[in-house]
C-alpha cells in the first residue's frame, strides 16, 4: 500500500519503464534476502505506475474532442436512473470500435426513450470529449473519480435514427441483477423506498433519488447503501444458517460435520450476494474478509484479526490498485480497523445490545477525523440514527427483501407483500430521520485542516476508544476539539481575497475580508442540483465559513442565479438582486448605483444599474466594485454594449487590478471603452471548458490583452483566488489546478504570480 500511495502522490505521470524497473528491483531485493517491506513497497509502486500509465493511455485525445461517433457496446453501470436523463457507463465493443475510442465512457442521454439496463447491447451515436470537470477547493473531485473508474471519455448520446437496443444482457449475473431490479420496480412502482431497496439488493444506486442521498448523508447513514461488511456479513450469516438447516434435513444421507455445511453456505451466500451487488471496493473488501475467516475455519487455524484485515487489503489492492483514490476505500478499512482495535483481546464478550451500542459509539468517535477529511462533515445525530437504522436494515430489510426478490424472479406475486412491508419500514425510518434532522444539531463542518491538526485530532480519536488506563486517554477530548476551534489564518485589516469558482458555464465569486463574506452570484442550476450546493457551499465549508453576510445576484439568468436558492439559508444579512430577479426571500432588494458599505477597511460599491434605468436582462446586471489600499476588483455580471455604455457614462472610477469580464467574454461585450477605463492587470472569463458558444471569443480576449491585461478562463484553470495583501504589489494569484496538481488532472495552472 505504501508503494501504491507513493506512485499516486507523484504530480506527473511516470513512464512505464519506471514501473518495470521498480518490479525488477523489488524481485532482486527479495532475492538477496533484504527486508520484505522494501520489496513489497517497490512492487506496489511498480504495479501502480503500470496501471496508471495504461489508464492514461486510454483517455480520449483532446484533438478528437467534440466529434460524433456511432458506437456499439454494452452498458456496464447505471449511475443515475432519472427518467429522461439517465447517466451510465458504456463499454464500446473493441471489434467494431476505432482504436482511438477509450474502453469505458461516461454518457448522459437527454430525452432517452428508456433507462438503459446494465448488460444491454446498444448502438448509439455519441459526442465525446476528454474526461474533464470543474476543479474547486472542498468540492467533489470529479476528474479523480473518472480516473479511478478508468473512464477515458465523457459525453452524451445524440439524437439519431440509428440509436437502438440490439440485445439484452449476456452475463447470467447481469441478467439476474436486471431481473431483481424489475421485481422491485413492479412491486413498488415509484415508491420513494424503491430505489433504496434496489440499491440494497443489487447494488444499483442510480435509482436512489438525490434528496434521499442527501438525507442519508446528513444523518450518517449513507453507508447503508454501500454493499459492505454489514451486508456481506448478513448474507454470510444467513448462508450459514441455511447450511446448518440443510445438514439437519439430510438425516438419510451420509454427512460430514455440520461446520462444513455452515461454512459452505456462508461462502456461497456471501459470494453470490457480492456478485449480484456489483463487486464494488467495499464489497470486495468485505468478501475478502469473509473468505479469510472461512478459510481459517476450514483449515482450523486462528488468524489474528489485523492479519486478516491485511490479507483483505492486499486482495483489494491487487485487484484494484487505484482503489485508494476512492474515499470509500479509506472509510471502509478504517471502520473495520477501529472495531478490531476496540474489541480484540476481550476476556468477556458484551451482550448483543451492549456490543451494538459500544461499536456504534466507537465508530462515531474514531471516524470523526476521516469523515471530516473525506466527506467534509460529521453528522452529530449519526450515532442515534445508526442505533435504530443498522439493526432494522441488517436484521429485517436486507434478508427479507433479498429473499423476496430472489423468489420473485420465479413467482413475482410472492414478492409483493414482503417488499411492500420493507418499503413501509424504510419510509418510517426516513420519517424518523427527517424528524431528527429538523430538531437535532446541524452536522459539524470543518475548514481545510493542516496535516499537524489532522494528526493530533486523529491520535485523539484513537486514544478515546482505547480501554481505560491507556496513557494519554484523558487528553483525547482536548485533541479532538482542535477540529471545532480551528478557523485557519485570519486576513489582515484592509485586505481581501477574491475567488472566482469554477462552476462551468456560469459565475460565482466569493469575497472574504477579515470578518465578513460576500457571495456574488450562485452559478448555474440543472435538473436535480445546482452549483450553490455542489460548489459554493463546500468551498465555504472548506474555509470554515458558516454564513454569508451579503449575497448579490447580478441578474436572473440561470447560469448566475440558479445556485442562489441553495445559498439563501446561509445568508445572515442583505440580499441584493438585479432588476426583475425573483428569489424566495423577504430580504431581497434590487441593487442600484449609489449603494455602498465598508467591511474591515474594504469598500464595496454598486455602480450599476441606475435607479432611472429601464433596462432589463443582461444589461441590468448589478456591477460591483471592491477596493482597498491593497487593490481593487470589478465584477460586471453579464452587461453587454448598452450596459457598458451606461456604466461608463456614470463617471465612476472603474480602475481595477482584476476584472471579471462581462458576459463570459461574448462578442457583444468588453468593448474598447471598458478596456481603457479599467486597465486591469488580470481579466477572468467565467466560462466553461470547451463551451459550445466558444467563450471567450478570440477577438475579445485579444482586446483585453492589447490593453495590457493577462487573461484567464476559469474552466481551464479551475478556481482562481486573488489575494490582495501588500499595498502596491498587486494581487497574488493562486490557481487551484496548480495548487493541487495531479497527474490525472490537465495541467492548465497559474499559481503564485504577482
Amino acid at each position: 500500500m505504501a508503494g501504491i500511495l507513493a506512485a499516486l502522490a507523484v504530480p506527473v505521470m511516470l513512464p512505464p519503464f519506471i514501473g518495470l524497473l521498480a518490479l525488477i528491483t523489488g524481485a532482486i531485493v527479495r532475492g538477496v534476502r533484504l527486508p520484505v517491506w522494501i520489496a513489497s513497497s517497490l512492487a506496489g509502486f511498480g504495479i501502480a505506475v503500470l496501471v496508471t500509465s495504461a489508464a492514461l493511455d486510454q483517455q480520449l485525445d483532446r484533438a478528437r474532442s467534440g466529434h460524433d461517433q456511432v458506437l456499439e457496446g454494452r452498458v456496464s453501470r447505471v449511475l443515475s436512473a432519472r427518467q429522461g436523463r439517465p447517466v451510465f457507463l458504456f463499454a464500446p465493443d473493441p471489434k467494431s470500435t476505432p482504436g482511438s475510442i477509450p474502453r469505458r465512457l461516461r454518457l448522459t442521454w437527454y430525452d432517452a426513450p428508456a433507462v438503459p439496463v446494465v448488460g444491454d447491447l446498444w448502438r448509439i451515436k455519441v459526442r465525446l470529449r476528454e474526461p474533464r470537470g470543474t476543479s474547486n477547493p472542498g468540492s467533489f473531485d470529479y476528474e479523480r473519480w473518472l480516473f479511478a473508474q478508468q473512464v477515458g471519455a465523457v459525453g452524451y448520446v445524440r439524437r439519431d435514427r440509428r440509436n437502438r437496443r440490439i440485445a439484452g444482457p449476456v452475463s447470467p449475473v447481469s441478467r439476474m441483477r436486471a431481473r431483481l431490479a424489475q421485481v422491485v420496480e413492479k412491486a413498488l412502482g415509484d415508491a420513494p423506498a424503491a430505489g433504496v431497496l434496489i440499491a440494497l439488493i443489487s447494488g444499483r444506486r442510480g435509482h436512489v433519488q438525490p434528496e434521499e442521498k442527501e438525507r442519508l448523508k446528513l444523518s450518517g447513514t449513507a453507508h447503508l447503501l454501500a454493499i459492505s461488511g454489514l451486508h456481506i456479513g448478513v448474507a454470510a450469516g444467513a448462508g450459514a444458517f441455511l447450511g446448518r438447516l440443510l445438514w439437519h434435513l439430510m438425516a438419510c444421507i451420509p454427512r460430514s460435520g455440520v461446520a462444513i455445511y455452515a461454512i459452505g453456505g456462508a461462502w456461497v451466500a456471501a459470494s453470490g450476494y457480492a456478485l449480484i451487488s456489483g463487486m464494488s471496493t467495499a464489497t470486495r473488501r468485505a468478501l475478502a474478509m469473509v473468505i479469510v475467516i472461512l478459510l481459517a475455519a476450514v483449515m482450523r487455524r486462528s488468524i489474528p484479526a489485523f492479519r486478516g484485515l491485511a490479507l483483505a487489503l492486499i486482495s483489494v489492492l491487487l485487484l484494484q490498485p487505484l482503489a485508494p483514490l476512492d474515499g470509500g476505500f479509506w472509510l471502509s478499512f478504517a471502520a473495520v480497523a477501529i472495531l478490531t482495535l476496540r474489541f480484540q483481546g476481550r476476556l468477556c464478550r458484551p451482550s448483543w445490545l451492549a456490543g451494538l451500542c459500544e461499536a456504534q459509539l466507537s465508530l462515531s468517535v474514531a471516524m470523526v477525523v476521516p469523515s471530516m477529511v473525506l466527506l467534509g462533515l460529521v453528522p452529530v445525530i449519526g450515532p442515534v440514527v445508526n442505533l435504530l437504522a443498522v439493526p432494522l436494515v441488517a436484521v429485517i430489510v436486507i434478508p427479507v427483501s433479498l429473499g423476496a426478490a430472489l423468489v420473485g424472479t420465479a413467482i413475482e406475486s410472492f414478492a409483493d407483500l414482503p417488499l411492500s412491508l420493507c418499503a413501509g419500514l424504510l419510509s418510517h425510518m426516513f420519517d424518523a430521520i427527517d424528524w431528527l434532522l429538523a430538531r437535532g444539531p446541524d452536522p459539524l463542518r470543518a475548514a481545510a485542516l493542516p496535516i499537524p491538526v489532522i494528526a493530533v485530532a486523529g491520535l485523539g480519536s484513537l486514544l478515546a476508544i482505547l480501554p481505560a488506563g491507556v496513557p494519554g486517554r484523558r487528553v483525547a477530548p482536548v485533541m479532538l476539539s482542535l477540529l471545532l476551534f480551528w478557523k485557519g489564518n485570519a486576513l489582515p485589516e484592509k485586505s481581501f481575497d477574491l475567488t472566482v469558482l469554477d462552476v462551468g458555464q456560469g459565475l460565482s465569486v466569493v469575497v472574504r475580508t477579515r470578518e465578513k463574506v460576500l457571495v456574488y452570484d450562485g452559478g448555474p442550476a440543472w435538473p436535480g442540483g445546482d452549483s450553490g450546493m455542489t460548489t459554493v457551499r463546500p468551498y465555504l465549508d472548506w474555509l470554515g465559513i458558516r454564513g454569508i453576510d451579503t449575497l448579490v445576484v447580478s441578474h436572473g439568468d440561470m447560469d448566475h442565479a440558479g445556485g442562489a436558492r441553495s445559498l439563501l439559508p446561509l445568508v445572515t444579512g442583505s440580499v441584493w438582486v438585479g432588476p426583475g430577479t425573483v428569489l424566495p426571500d423577504k430580504r431581497t432588494r434590487e441593487c442600484h448605483r449609489g449603494i455602498r458599505w465598508s467591511w474591515d477597511g474594504v469598500l464595496f460599491e454598486l455602480l450599476h444599474p441606475d435607479r432611472r434605468d429601464t433596462t432589463e436582462g443582461n444589461d441590468a446586471s448589478c456591477v460591483l466594485r471592491i477596493s482597498s489600499q491593497r487593490g481593487s476588483a470589478l465584477l460586471t455580471g453579464d452587461i453587454e454594449s448598452d450596459g457598458e455604455r451606461r456604466l461608463l457614462g456614470a463617471g465612476d472610477d472603474l480602475l481595477a487590478d482584476v476584472v471579471i469580464a462581462p458576459h463570459h467574454g461574448s462578442a457583444t461585450s468588453s468593448h474598447d471603452g471598458l478596456v481603457n477605463a479599467t486597465r486591469p492587470d488580470w481579466v477572468v472569463f467565467a466560462a466553461g471548458y470547451g463551451n459550445r458558444w466558444g467563450f471567450p471569443r478570440p477577438e475579445v480576449d485579444q482586446r483585453w490583452r492589447a490593453g495590457g491585461a493577462r487573461t484567464l478562463v476559469s474552466g481551464e484553470t479551475g478556481a482562481l483566488t486573488f489575494r490582495f495583501r501588500p499595498a502596491g504589489a498587486g494581487p497574488e494569484l493562486l490557481g487551484w489546478r496548480c495548487v493541487q496538481r495531479r497527474f490525472w488532472r490537465p495541467a492548465d495552472c497559474v499559481a503564485s504570480e504577482h
